[in-house]
């Protein structure tokens, strides 16, 4: 029968037939299994930059590095934790190349800010669960837009369950820290009249001043030396 041979009543042969092609000598292939999409970064860690990305469902052909990453092309390389060795159904669009999908973490809500750090100012916040995409900046802080960012300590990689609806834009959640409550005053400094209390572990929200203290609305601030960002 020419070059056929048998194994076991199966025609093998050891000429070209028609068919899928098969990988390069060492090459495997993988399908994408992350919810939406895999960031593709410039080498094989989580330090490298994200230079694209793949959507779910996705087959990807490569080599295996010694920590589990597939390279698909030169400083091109996926993790092998959002990839599966059997096909997948296909999911959500990919963000755009270089981009990032997050969920808000924090409690309640996380703050969004002018800059890359907490010394910027608050122009927004976004609730807890709320799905996030940008571009991640040197320090780890989220890029969602044009002098809007989010920290990257209240972010996640999968998705979270939400929590209560986030402040007003610029607001802010402070507690009571006061041994047993805090003056509560009709402006930004002790030498306003005392016009209330505020017990210790009460929850007030409000904006900052320049000077830190949180203004409540209608003539009521407290001063931040008996305010904490936590529950107390």
């Amino acid at each position: 029968m020419g070059n056929s041979r048998f194994i076991s009543g199966t025609i093998l042969s050891s000429s070209p037939v028609d068919g899928g092609q098969a990988p390069a000598p060492g090459e495997v292939t993988r399908y994408v299994s992350a919810s939406t999409a895999a960031n593709i970064r410039s080498g094989p860690s989580t330090s490298y930059r994200v230079v694209d990305s793949a959507v779910r469902g996705t087959e990807v052909t490569g080599t295996l590095t010694s920590n589990g990453w597939l390279k698909i092309a030169t400083d091109r390389y996926i993790s092998g934790t959002v990839l599966s060795a059997n096909p997948v159904d296909g999911g959500g669009t990919a963000p755009a190349p270089g981009e990032v999908t997050r969920y808000v973490s924090a409690s309640n809500a996380a703050s969004i800010r002018t800059g890359p750090s907490t010394s910027y100012r608050l122009v927004g916040s976004a609730a807890r669960g709320t799905e996030v995409t940008g571009t991640l900046t040197s320090n780890g802080w989220l890029k969602i837009a044009t002098d809007r960012y989010i920290s990257g300590v209240v972010l996640s990689s999968t998705p979270v369950d939400g929590g209560a609806p986030a402040p007003a834009p610029g607001e802010v959640t402070r507690y009571v820290s006061a041994n047993y409550a805090a003056n509560v005053r009709s402006g930004p400094g002790n030498g306003y009249s005392i016009v209330g209390s505020e017990a210790r572990g009460a929850k007030v929200t409000g904006t900052l001043t320049s000077t830190g203290w949180l203004n409540m609305g209608s003539g009521r601030y407290i001063g931040p030396t008996v305010l904490s960002s936590s529950p107390v």
